[in-house]
């Protein structure tokens, strides 16, 4: 797997990236990792063992998520993203060392693998801003970018189920959403947006509509993941069996004050995107 294409998915959390990216990796070209970076040798992976235990992380080392300039995360991404445009724009190549050196290690990892052997795309499905725009700046063969949109309404009931407040949620949604179109235009980068809702309810139409973006001769995806297969992420994903189920719990966990406040903040980014929140 030298040199694969690099596809990168990028959303807040709560939007279905390690789905898209796993069921994606169930295509005989497409190599997909789920959220891609461990973040913590006691998780597990795909695999069933530890990343700490498991042949292949243990292989693949320490990997830096996402370039690193500054401890404060939205000062980082701001440096981040900002550098990496101007490196672009200027035809630059800005490493970010030791990101790009972990990128390409972990590259070179799945390329002694024989379960990964003839994928030639690379989908990264870390939801990360500041990884992308790392992997653009460093020269990496990004081709392309999945935008990966959620009503925001179920985005903020997922956050509030974690103790996040409701306003702080609905914020977090609309500014990561600007800031993944932000990116995306600064780029120039090739789009295809992918609405949450919409891929749960014709999962086959929309897997042929992402496999032909990628130039892919389309194969049927809509299955369980091999055991063994290496990834990290969300542990449900251990026991799809291909069937993609659309859960629309916010009309159960968010008031109508709490409708209205999300409708007040995201609004106008909503509507951009296609959804309109006073339905």
């Amino acid at each position: 797997m030298l040199n694969p294409s690099i596809y990168c998915v990028l959303c807040p959390s709560f939007h279905g990236a390690t789905l898209l990216s796993l069921v994606l990796g169930n295509h005989s070209r497409i190599l997909a990792l789920g959220d891609t970076v461990p973040t913590n040798p006691d998780h597990h992976c795909g695999c069933g063992a530890l990343v700490s235990e498991c042949e292949f992380w243990q292989q693949v080392g320490a990997v830096a998520p996402r370039p690193e300039l500054f401890s404060v995360p939205m000062l980082n991404q701001a440096a981040v993203i900002a550098s990496s445009a101007l490196a672009f724009r200027w035809g630059k190549t800005l490493r970010f060392e030791p990101f790009a050196r972990g990128v390409e290690h972990q590259l070179a990892v799945c390329q002694m693998f024989a379960a990964f052997a003839g994928r030639q795309i690379f989908v990264d499905g870390s939801k990360s801003v500041s990884r992308y725009s790392g992997l653009k700046a460093a020269g990496f063969p990004v081709r392309g970018v999945l935008h990966l949109l959620r009503d925001p309404r179920s985005f903020v009931a997922s956050s509030k189920r974690k103790n996040v407040p409701v306003g702080q949620a609905a914020a977090r949604w609309s500014g990561l959403h600007k800031t993944i179109s932000l990116v995306i235009r600064l780029m120039g980068e090739c789009e295809l947006e992918i609405r949450y809702e919409e891929l749960c309810l014709d999962p086959e139409e929309h897997l042929l509509r992402i496999q032909l973006w990628m130039g892919l001769e389309p194969e049927s995806l809509l299955h369980s993941l091999p055991n063994g297969r290496h990834w990290i992420g969300n542990r449900s994903m251990r026991t799809f069996d291909g069937t993609i189920v659309l859960r629309e719990t916010w009309h159960d966990t968010l008031s109508r004050d709490e409708l209205a406040k999300v409708e007040e903040i995201c609004g106008p980014q909503a509507r951009r995107l296609g959804y309109d929140l006073s339905s």
